[in-house]
This record gives structure tokens, C-alpha cells and sequence, in this order.
């Protein structure tokens, strides 16, 4: 198995709407995540679930790349720098700010990470692809000592909250392994189990003020590790029929979801604003409130981004050709360079 050419992956809408569905869920789940809850609330029930159903989004986020694999291209590259860019000039212009204020793959720490794996991505799929089982299981157990021991545990330089490429390359790592390889016990039922106690165990480290050095929410926590990839585990088994055009259409806008939500030009000019009109609105309610406006924000999301698609679509393809003209331009005169300095 670990020869054959697993950077296919099928084209089925009902085997892979269960991941874009579950793509969906992840960036509901950061959303989630960004909400600021009252002091007040601090320590309820409801803050307590709120919190650890929605630790492992940005995790889950990743290992769903690593169970596809990425592979870099010049396309891939301009449809993932695009967006960011975007909206960077726009605010900026909105703002009449200068461009540079805000950069536009270094404003959001999971952009720069992404774009790091991007990079190192394709030697992270030869090795994973070309070696066999026992040594992939290997390379994760030295990736956990890495990024878990020493960097969550331990925390040293590796980072100790998992904002870091070493974290991404971890998970993407792991999921490649479950793509490749698998887990033998395919009950949902199973799966959905092991999820279950351990968001209950998130919740009950909450509860009790166990959360040592951020075990309940840092990004290489292995609770938070194990959540995520428990979640992963769930939807792999799930298949979904009559809705995949909807999750599909949602799907794609979902990294646009994120990049407009936490871009710095709203998280501190207008986030905490809406969070302290919610809780002016009823403290009683408030996650329910919190809930519908989060969908609000995430569907307004979607609705700008496929606004933005209809300006950025019309331009990407000439863009793309532009660059792999360019990129063919430099290879070719590297490559006569060469043979002129051969020849002398």
C-alpha cells in the first residue's frame, strides 16, 4: 500500500462531502472559538461546553489536508494566496490605510503556518508515501516527542501553544497516515464514543480547574490533538446523499470565513464590539445569541466571498498562466545558463 499513488484522491461528491461538511464544521468551530465570553459567565456550564466542543477546529482543519495531501502548484498557490490578498487591499482601502500596514500572509499566524506546510508539504508526501507502515508510525511518534513533549509539555522553542509549522506538519503527518494506512475498526458508533469522552474529559479538566499549561485548548495538547483526530475518524465513516451541492458551495468559501472574521481590521475595531452588544442584549441567553450570530457572521462571510469570487475568478486563470509563463521563462534560461558554463 505504501507504494501506490495515494495523492489520487476520488472524485466521488458523496465520499467527500462528508470532509467539506466536516471542513464546514472546523471553521465553525475557530468562530466558536473567537467569541468572547462575559467574565461573568466564566466557569458555567454553558462556557464549559461551548469551549471544548470547539477546541480542536484549527486542528481538524489540518489533518483534513493531510488526509487529501497537499500538492503545491502554481494554481494551488494563486487560489490560496488570492483571498488574502484581496481582502487585505480592500480594507486597507476602506480604512485608507497603506497596504503595507496589514500584510497579507503574515496578518493571520494560521496563514503563515499554511503557507510554511505548503512548502514542505511535497517531502512530507514522498516520505510518507514511500515508506512503509512501521516507518511512518516512527516518524509520528519522533513528531510527537517533538512537538508534544518538548514543545507542550516542556515548552520549549518547538512552541508550546501549537501556533507554529512544527504543529502543522505533526498533524498533516497524522493525517496522512489515517488516509494511507487506516484504523481497523470502522464502527461510527466506536468512533463517535472515543469523541465523546474526550470532549467530556476537555469539559471535566474545565470543570475541576485542571487545565495545567493549557491542556484543554493549546493546539499541541494531545487532548486537544486526540479530539481533533477523533472528529476526523467520525466523518471518514459518514455519507452524505441529497446535500452536497449546499456543503459543497459552502465549503469552498469557508478559508474566507476565517480570513474576513479575524482579520485585525475587525477583531479590534468592531469584534469586541459585537460581543459586548450580545451580552447587553441578555446575559441569560447569551449563547444562544452567540450561536445565531455567529451563524450570521458565517453565512455574511459566505455571501462576501462569493461576491469576491465573481471579481478574483474573472482575472486567477491569466494570473496562474502569467506566473507558470514565468516560472517556465526563468527555468529555461537556468537550464542554457548551465549548458553555456558546461561548454566553456
Amino acid at each position: 500500500m505504501a507504494n501506490k499513488n495515494l495523492n489520487e484522491v476520488t472524485t466521488s461528491n458523496k465520499i467527500l462531502a462528508n470532509f467539506e461538511l466536516l471542513r464546514i464544521l472546523s471553521m465553525f468551530m475557530v468562530l466558536m472559538l473567537h467569541t468572547r465570553i462575559p467574565m461573568t459567565l466564566t466557569g458555567t456550564f454553558g462556557e464549559l461546553t461551548w469551549r471544548s466542543f470547539s477546541a480542536c477546529g484549527v486542528n481538524t482543519f489540518v489533518l483534513i489536508s493531510g488526509y487529501f495531501g497537499l500538492k503545491p502548484s502554481v494554481k494551488s498557490w494563486v487560489h490560496f494566496l488570492l483571498p488574502p490578498t484581496f481582502y487585505t487591499i480592500v480594507l486597507c482601502t476602506i480604512n485608507r490605510e497603506p497596504f503595507t500596514h496589514y500584510q497579507p500572509w503574515c496578518s493571520w499566524w494560521f496563514v503563515t503556518c499554511y503557507l510554511e506546510l505548503l512548502l514542505v508539504a511535497p517531502f512530507l508526501n514522498n516520505f510518507t508515501i514511500e515508506s512503509n507502515k512501521k516507518v511512518h508510525t516512527i516518524l509520528i511518534i519522533s513528531l510527537t516527542i517533538i512537538n508534544v513533549y518538548f514543545g507542550f509539555i516542556c515548552q520549549t522553542n518547538e512552541g508550546r501553544t501549537g501556533y507554529t509549522l512544527m504543529n502543522f506538519c505533526y498533524l498533516y503527518t497524522i493525517g496522512r497516515y489515517i488516509k494511507i494506512h487506516g484504523f481497523s475498526n470502522k464502527s461510527v458508533f466506536v468512533r463517535l464514543s472515543f469523541l465523546m469522552l474526550i470532549v467530556f474529559a476537555n469539559w471535566l479538566l474545565r470543570y475541576c480547574n485542571l487545565d495545567v499549561k493549557g491542556i484543554t485548548f493549546y493546539y499541541n495538547s494531545p487532548l486537544v490533538i486526540l479530539q481533533a483526530v477523533s472528529l476526523l475518524l467520525v466523518f471518514e465513516q459518514i455519507r452524505i446523499n441529497k446535500v452536497n451541492k449546499i456543503v459543497f458551495f459552502l465549503s469552498s468559501s469557508t478559508f474566507s470565513v476565517y480570513l474576513i472574521s479575524d482579520h485585525p481590521f475587525f477583531r479590534y475595531n468592531y469584534y469586541a464590539e459585537l460581543w459586548e452588544y450580545v451580552e447587553m442584549i441578555s446575559i441569560n441567553h447569551f449563547f444562544m445569541l452567540a450561536l445565531f450570530f455567529n451563524m450570521s457572521i458565517f453565512f455574511l462571510c459566505i455571501l462576501i466571498d462569493k461576491l469576491r469570487c465573481i471579481i478574483t475568478d474573472r482575472f486567477e486563470p491569466y494570473l496562474v498562466e502569467l506566473l507558470k509563463s514565468s516560472k517556465n521563462t526563468i527555468s529555461r534560461m537556468i537550464i542554457e545558463g548551465k549548458d553555456t558554463s558546461e561548454s566553456k
